[in-house]
């Protein structure tokens, strides 16, 4: 305890008073009034932008009110204009749907020409398939003398006749196949133009549909201007104009309430937290606690037969005097003596433990106390406070065993054996 700077130190003993969960509480309320303060800003940034529309929206209401002829005027042009530019629109319209007939006539053998054409494909096939039998039937003659199945000798005359035959036929199907190449490209040709026409028809059908949802816009706005034009000439505002103004005042009253509200929370919020600072709550706690610890630590140090005043201020730092008023610092005194100190600390931590939290510690165990610094009168002062610790069980862990054996009712003895602790009996 002792090496710990001050601050340190004081969070040891908030530990040891249970206090901490003040510094957790502070932190949490610190986190909430950062989220406090962010609302609050857009809360106000809310606040003048709704009065900002108010104030415009009743200068708007104003100006209708001061300028209503020149505002009827600006309304029915406008509305004059949408008519206008309506009718010019569904005159298109009629002139694309016109179109799109006389379009849809010139393509109407498209099922006829798409048939024909499937049918020319076949006949070309059946054409090719027979040209090229006959050729082989040609290249047969030319190249046998005698049958290749029978190995009979194939007549001169016989052969001449069917190689004139089959060439004929392979000459008719090849003049019929340049016929049919000249039918098939013009088939191409007219189920290209159907195609482009139907792009066409394509294209007027996508133009009318816009046009015919520009109507439709139109329109509505010219409804809207109507009821406007109808008010303004009747001597009223709008209706929708003032329901548009009072959203906006109650709006206002909205977001008004709201930043009170949060302005009210941040009060509260910082007031609390000013109490969970390091100087409020957790302060009077540790004043409370302060004199008690400083007694028991001396008087600790009293039973060690070590007299001198030893008092930890609201900082925790310390102040240690002899008899004579002389003062001292931890670092003055000898190895001993510092020894004295920090087992009076320690055994007023415990102390001050169980009277705040309520807390009976049955066990202590000591780790080569013994074995360090104490001098003789210091071990049997220590010893005696050991004594007075009744009902409770303390161990003591040393490697002076022949020098305190005497001193305890029980030991238990433990031997290293290949770098294993055993219980000795």
């Amino acid at each position: 305890f002792m090496q710990l700077r001050a601050r340190h130190r004081r969070e040891v003993v908030e530990e040891i008073l249970d206090i901490q969960i003040f510094s957790l509480m502070n932190m949490l309320l610190k986190m909430k009034l950062r989220d406090i303060a962010n609302d609050i800003k857009n809360t106000e940034y809310q606040y003048e932008l709704t009065r900002e529309k108010i104030a415009l929206h009743k200068k708007y209401i104003e100006d209708m009110k001061k300028n209503k002829k020149e505002f009827i005027k600006e309304k029915s042009s406008l509305l004059a204009s949408n008519e206008e530019e309506i009718f010019k629109k569904k005159s298109d319209i009629k002139s694309h749907l016109d179109n799109n007939k006389k379009l849809l006539l010139q393509i109407s053998d498209n099922d006829k020409v798409i048939k024909a054409h499937i049918k020319l494909k076949d006949i070309r096939s059946t054409l090719r398939e027979k040209k090229k039998n006959n050729g082989i039937m040609v290249e047969f003659f030319e190249s046998n003398d005698d049958c290749p199945t029978c190995e009979q000798h194939i007549d001169e005359k016989f052969k001449e006749n069917m190689i004139i035959k089959y060439q004929e036929e392979v000459n008719k199907f090849t003049d019929a196949l340049i016929e049919l190449k000249e039918v098939l490209l013009k088939s191409n040709k007219r189920q290209e133009s159907i195609s482009e026409i139907a792009k066409t028809i394509r294209e007027n059908e996508v133009h009318v549909a816009k046009e015919n949802s520009s109507i439709t816009q139109l329109e509505k706005f010219n409804s809207t201007l109507q009821l406007e034009l109808d008010q303004l000439q009747s001597g009223a505002i709008s209706k929708p104009d003032y329901n548009k103004l009072k959203k906006l005042e109650l709006k206002m009253v909205d977001v008004e309430k709201q930043k009170r509200e949060l302005k009210e929370d941040q009060t509260y919020s910082e007031a609390v937290r000013n109490m969970l600072q390091d100087t409020g709550i957790k302060t009077k706690i540790i004043k409370q606690y302060l004199p008690i610890m400083n007694k028991l630590i001396n008087t600790y140090l009293t039973a060690m037969e070590f007299y001198v005043n030893f008092t930890l201020d609201e900082n925790f730092s310390e102040t240690i005097k002899s008899r004579y008023r002389d003062e001292f610092t931890y670092d003055s005194f000898s190895e001993g003596e510092k020894m004295r100190i920090d087992l009076a600390l320690l055994f007023t931590w415990r102390a001050i433990a169980k009277m705040k939290n309520s807390t009976n510690t049955n066990l202590l165990m000591l780790d080569e106390i013994f074995d360090s610094s104490l001098d003789s009168t210091g071990t049997d002062e220590f010893l005696k406070i050991l004594n007075t610790l009744g009902g409770e069980n303390v161990f003591v862990i040393s490697h002076k065993q022949d020098a305190l054996s005497d001193k305890f009712k029980s030991t238990i003895k433990f031997e290293k054996t290949k770098n294993f602790s055993h219980v000795v009996d």
